[in-house]
């Protein structure tokens, strides 16, 4: 809109200068077309004299008999149409030239009459002169005035453009003026996600061997996750090479660190209050404050900003495992876990949640013999009471210390699981698939309680 303003100003003034002169140019105007056409008169004796020429040109064409004529039929009567011919068209040759003399005559006494062309001659040239005058007091071209149509119609489309423009204002204006209602609304789904996982954590964390011990322990912190508000950042990342830039990562560091101690629904909420508002910069921004307020307002970064400062950057959530004995075996985040104990605890996690049923391929798998017995088996013969649990497994401690309540054993055949047996563990051919598929048989399974005196 400011720019169509402007536009509109500057050909509004360039209108009006030559509006100025649209009487002048008028009288120019009228005074140049009675001079041409004047002009037009004095030269229209050239037609006529084109036509004694055509005159001429037809006197001359006029056809000869043949030599071989006086042989013909009526020779005579032909003789005497070749002459009548001839002296008709020497009178129209006459005619015409005598017409024509006439005719420049009467036009050269037209215009010298009573000397009146002479003054009205003069006094037309003379507004030639009075029109250039006053296009040079305007500063102007009289080529400039023949623009002025145009300038004109340029003029009064911008301002249906503006019009338009600022119907068009009003209706955004409306929509910004919801805007700060809409990002209230965003941060407090933000908060109610953070809530409901609070909620499932809280259940994980009840979660345990007869609810005597811990067994997991979930933890969650608001928008805490480092790396998702790293990638968010890094989008806003200016020239490296200036001071800005070669601290960049650090600035990073110490906005979300600031954020973490904060009641802000987002970093970028904190972040744009210390920039924008009023106030001195608070410590962990430092220097930076006017540097960064001006590189978000640049061209092309306000808009990533814009897109960064409604980034959800996710919670951060941390589960820790423990040992039968109630100490801790580690967390996620440092990594200190197996990848079957990670597998267990995010397990245990799931089976807190919800009552549906729940298919898990291989939960022993990466798990020490006595980890399954003494806290998987236990978790899951907890859970199955609230729950529906499908194991797929290879570990007889699943199906027989888990109390399993259905067996389906499957065998390969023809390159495929093929149903063997189905049923409860009091069946005895359940048992034996149980002792033969996951034991190896029980044969074996004496043998290793012979050899372990167990």
């Amino acid at each position: 809109m400011q720019r169509l303003k402007q536009e509109i100003a500057e050909l509004t003034r360039a209108w009006q200068a030559r509006q100025s002169l649209q009487g002048e140019a008028k009288r120019h105007e009228l005074s140049r077309a009675a001079l041409k056409y004047a002009e037009t008169i004095q030269e229209s004796p050239q037609t006529p004299d084109e036509w004694a020429g055509l005159a001429a040109d037809f006197l001359e064409s006029h056809p000869h008999l043949p030599d071989q004529s006086t042989e013909w039929t009526n020779a005579k009567w032909f003789n005497e149409l070749a002459k009548g011919s001839l002296e008709a068209r020497r009178k129209l040759h006459s005619a015409v030239v005598a017409a024509v003399a006439q005719f420049r005559v009467d036009i050269e006494g037209l215009l010298d009459e009573q000397g009146a062309w002479g003054q009205i001659k003069e006094e037309l040239e003379s507004s030639e002169t009075r029109f250039l005058e006053a296009c040079h007091a305007h500063g102007l071209q009289p080529e400039e005035l023949k623009q002025l149509r145009e300038v004109d119609r340029q003029r009064q489309s911008k301002q249906v453009e503006l019009e338009r423009k600022s119907a068009q204002l009003v209706k955004l204006q409306a929509e910004v003026d919801l805007l700060p209602r809409k990002l209230a609304e965003l941060h407090r789904t933000w908060r109610e996600q953070f809530r409901a996982r609070h909620v499932a954590a809280d259940a994980a964390n009840q979660a345990g061997v007869n609810r005597s011990r811990k067994f997991v322990e979930v933890s969650l912190l608001f928008c805490g996750d480092r790396e998702s508000f790293t990638q968010a950042w890094n989008r806003l990342t200016p020239d490296r090479r200036s001071q800005l830039g070669r601290e960049w990562d650090e600035l990073g560091e110490r906005i979300f660190d600031a954020f973490r101690s904060t009641a802000y629904p987002s970093p970028w909420r904190m972040l744009q209050k210390a920039i924008f508002g009023p106030g001195p910069a608070p410590d962990w921004l430092g220097r930076h404050k006017e540097s960064l307020a001006g590189h978000l307002s640049k061209e092309g970064v306000a808009r990533t900003w814009e897109e960064v400062f409604i980034t959800r950057v996710h919670d951060f959530a941390d589960i820790a495992l423990f040992r039968p004995d109630g100490s801790l075996a580690g967390r996620i985040s440092e990594s200190r876990l197996s990848d079957g104990q990670r597998n267990t605890a995010a397990l245990a996690l799931i089976l807190a949640q919800g009552n549906g049923p729940l298919v898990i391929d291989q939960p022993e798998d990466e798990l020490d013999a006595t980890f399954i017995y003494e806290d998987l088996v236990p978790l899951l013969r907890e859970m199955k009471s609230r729950r529906q649990i499908i194991c797929a497994t290879h570990n007889a401690n699943l199906p027989v210390n888990g109390d399993a309540e259905l067996v389906y054993a499957l065998e390969a055949r023809d390159g495929h699981g093929r149903p063997l047996v189905q049923g409860g563990l009091d069946r005895e051919r359940v048992t034996q698939a149980v002792l033969d598929v996951m034991e190896g048989s029980r044969e074996a399974f004496r043998r290793r309680s012979e050899k372990y005196h167990f």
